[in-house]
């Protein structure tokens, strides 16, 4: 997604300093440079405030990576009064590559999905074994982009303009390919792919369970007079 956003030697990219390290390093490896960014200390989250200071900070930031923490979406959208990561990013020419890798299956602040497309470039989830959903490894990406769908569809497996499906369905020679960019191997086998339709019949299942065990905590962790605990959640998480 990073690769397709644009992100290279020379790109600056703003990353929530509470994640996990490929949120990071993916920009290493493009070349790119990353900054990191705090968080609200409550939600764990980006916020448009703490963005638009680290961006007045770093002006030559190109692409920001909000991470979607604990079941919550950052604050994307917002009114003109409010605006929210969306509007501030566009408003300065910034790509957006959302890590939604703790957020399946939460909502944005108007109730659409994680993923939807409210104007970001990308967004990528996780299905690894301990996710909201897994298919024991591998991922996914949403865009609203087709530029750069098909670049990521291409980069995913070696570059090559021609996807198996497509190669041995298709009348012609199933050999034939050009390999256009020097891609990497990022596919989802089917086997997992098979595995995770069947986790998504039951996200909501899983959802509801997570739910109660955080009122569960959270009705006996209040009683501890040292303890902070962060909010309740405001989205569909």
């Amino acid at each position: 997604a990073c690769e397709a956003a644009g992100v290279g030697p020379g790109s600056e990219v703003l990353v929530p300093s509470p994640t996990f390290t490929a949120t990071a390093e993916v920009v290493e490896y493009l070349g790119g440079t990353v900054r990191l960014v705090d968080v609200d200390p409550t939600t764990g989250l980006l916020t448009p405030d703490l963005l638009t200071q680290a961006l007045d900070a770093h002006p030559s930031i190109s692409c920001v990576m909000p991470v979607h923490f604990a079941g919550d979406a950052c604050q994307m959208l917002g009114t003109e009064q409010d605006p929210g990561i969306v509007t501030i990013c566009q408003s300065r020419g910034i790509s957006i590559v959302e890590d939604a890798a703790h957020a399946f299956p939460a909502s944005y602040a108007d109730g659409k999905p994680v993923g939807s497309p409210i104007g970001t470039t990308a967004c990528c989830f996780s299905f690894y074994a301990n996710k909201t959903i897994t298919t024991g490894e591998g991922g996914m990406v949403t865009t609203n982009d087709d530029a750069i769908a098909e670049r990521m569809r291409r980069m995913r497996l070696h570059g090559i303009d021609r996807s198996a499906w497509d190669r041995h369905t298709r009348i012609g020679a199933a050999w034939e390919y050009d390999v256009i960019a020097a891609g990497y191997k990022y596919n989802l086998t089917d086997i997992a792919a098979a595995i995770g339709i069947a986790q998504l019949e039951r996200a909501e299942e899983f959802k509801d369970a997570r739910a109660r065990l955080v009122e569960a905590y959270r009705e006996r962790l209040s009683r501890i007079d040292a303890l902070r605990l962060p909010p309740g959640h405001q989205t569909s998480s």
